[in-house]
């Protein structure tokens, strides 16, 4: 039995609200971080709007 505390993960499915986070992990664990322009991007630096990345993706993992 662990005793380690962790937070909460929260999943947000295709439909419903977009994240809002400053950091999100899409269904394929690439973690997206909010840039200036408002716009998430990834470290290939691919960018979409909160909107659109939760469309396109199954699952968005909030990172808090």
């Amino acid at each position: 039995m662990s005793t380690m505390t962790t937070t909460p993960r929260t999943w947000l499915a295709g439909l419903g609200p977009a994240p809002e986070s400053d950091h999100v992990r899409d269904d394929r664990c690439c973690v997206w971080s909010r840039g200036a322009d408002g716009r998430y991007h990834d470290p290939s630096g691919r960018h979409e709007t909160a909107e659109g990345l939760h469309a396109r993706t199954d699952l968005v993992e909030v990172i808090r």
